[in-house]
C-alpha cells in the first residue's frame, strides 16, 4: 500500500502532499476504492484496539474532532463489540492471526476474508456500513475542485488588480509629465518676457511730453496675479502709453482694445487700431490719462475685426498699477 495513505487519513500530510495524493487517487477509480478500503480498515482497527498507543493517539486527534467521524467510530465499535460478545473464541483467534500481519492492507484482507462464514457475513456487514462514508471522499474531491476554481479566480482577480495598478501608474506618470511641460512653458514665457524687457530700451522722456510713461505688455490671464507686471505711477506722470505685444495679427482688418477693472467694470475703449512693427515684433499702442488709474489690477481685452465684419477675441493683458 502507498505509504502516504495512512498519514493522509490521519491528516498528517502537508497541503501540497494532500493535493498531490487527492489528484492521483480521485482520478483513478481503482485507487479511489483502495483509499476507501484503507479508511474502513483503519476504523475497524481502532474499534478492535489493534492500533499502537501512538497510532491510537493520532487517530483520535484527527477522527474524533468531527461529529460525523465520531458517529462512524462509534458504529464500528458497536459492531465489533457485538461480534466479540457473540463469538469470543473466534474473535480471539482472528485477532491473534491478524496481529501477525505487518501491513494495513494485509490486515484488511484478513478482516475481509476470515475463516468462518459468520465472520465473513460480519465483515461484509461492517464494510457495507462503513462504506457509507465513501461520500466523504467524493465530497472532498468536489471541495478540491471548488478550491482550484477559487484559486484560479483569485489569480485572475490579482491579474486584474495588477493591470488596474499599472494603468493608474501610467495615468500618474502622464499627469506628472504634463505638469512638467506646463512648468517648462511658464519658465520659457518668463524668460522671453525678461529678454524682451531687456532688449527694448526705456524711452527717454521727450521735450514735448516729459510726463508720458510707456509700458509693454504680453498676453496673460487675470488669474495669474502672482506674476503680474507692475506699473508705478509717480506724481509727475500725466499720460500712460500701453503697448501690447501681438502673436498673430493676420487676417484682421482692425483691432479694438477695452480697458476694464479686475472686477470687469469697463473704463475706456479704443476702436479701429492698427498694428505697428517695432524691433520687438508687432504691437498695438493705446494711451490713457494717468488720472484714470487707481492702485489696482487692470485688464486689457484685445479683439480683432475680420473681413466679414465679425469681432473675435484675441488676447487678454493684465497689469497692476502702483502709486507712489
Amino acid at each position: 500500500m502507498d505509504q502516504r495513505v495512512v498519514p493522509y487519513l490521519l491528516g498528517e500530510l502537508t497541503e501540497a502532499e494532500q493535493i498531490q495524493l487527492e489528484e492521483e487517487y480521485f482520478a483513478d477509480e481503482e485507487k479511489f476504492e483502495q483509499l476507501q478500503a484503507a479508511q474502513n480498515d483503519l476504523l475497524d482497527a481502532y474499534a478492535r484496539g489493534r492500533l499502537t498507543p501512538e497510532e491510537r493517539e493520532r487517530f483520535e486527534h484527527h477522527f474524533l474532532a468531527s461529529p460525523w467521524q465520531r458517529d462512524r467510530v462509534e458504529l464500528a465499535q458497536a459492531l465489533a463489540d457485538y461480534v466479540d460478545r457473540a463469538h469470543p473464541e473466534e474473535t480471539k483467534a482472528m485477532s491473534q492471526a491478524v496481529a501477525k500481519r505487518a501491513s494495513w492492507w494485509q490486515s484488511f484482507k484478513d478482516f475481509l476474508f476470515p475463516p468462518t462464514l459468520f465472520w465473513r457475513l460480519a465483515a461484509v456487514s461492517a464494510i457495507a456500513l462503513l462504506l457509507g462514508g465513501g461520500w466523504l471522499l467524493r465530497d472532498m474531491a468536489r471541495v478540491s475542485r471548488e478550491l482550484d476554481r477559487a484559486r484560479a479566480e483569485q489569480a485572475a482577480s490579482a491579474q486584474r488588480d495588477a493591470k488596474q495598478q499599472a494603468e493608474l501608474a501610467e495615468e500618474r506618470n502622464r499627469a506628472e509629465q504634463l505638469a512638467r511641460e506646463l512648468e517648462r512653458e511658464r519658465q520659457e514665457r518668463a524668460r522671453l518676457e525678461n529678454e524682451l524687457s531687456r532688449s527694448r530700451p526705456t524711452p527717454a522722456p521727450s521735450v514735448q511730453s516729459p510726463t508720458l510713461l510707456s509700458f509693454l505688455l504680453v498676453p496673460q490671464m487675470l488669474r495669474d496675479r502672482g506674476s503680474l507686471k507692475s506699473l508705478t505711477l509717480t506724481p509727475g506722470v500725466k499720460t500712460i502709453e500701453l503697448e501690447l505685444s501681438l502673436n498673430s495679427p493676420a487676417a484682421y482688418q482692425s483691432f479694438r482694445v477695452e480697458l476694464q477693472t479686475a472686477a470687469g467694470q469697463p473704463i475706456k475703449s479704443w476702436e479701429r487700431l492698427s498694428v505697428r512693427r517695432t524691433g520687438q515684433g508687432q504691437t498695438l499702442a493705446v494711451r490713457a490719462p494717468a488720472a484714470s488709474f487707481e492702485a489696482d489690477d487692470y485688464l486689457l481685452k484685445l479683439s480683432g475685426l475680420t473681413r466679414h465684419g465679425e469681432s473675435e477675441e484675441i488676447a487678454n493683458y493684465v497689469f497692476r498699477v502702483v502709486k507712489e
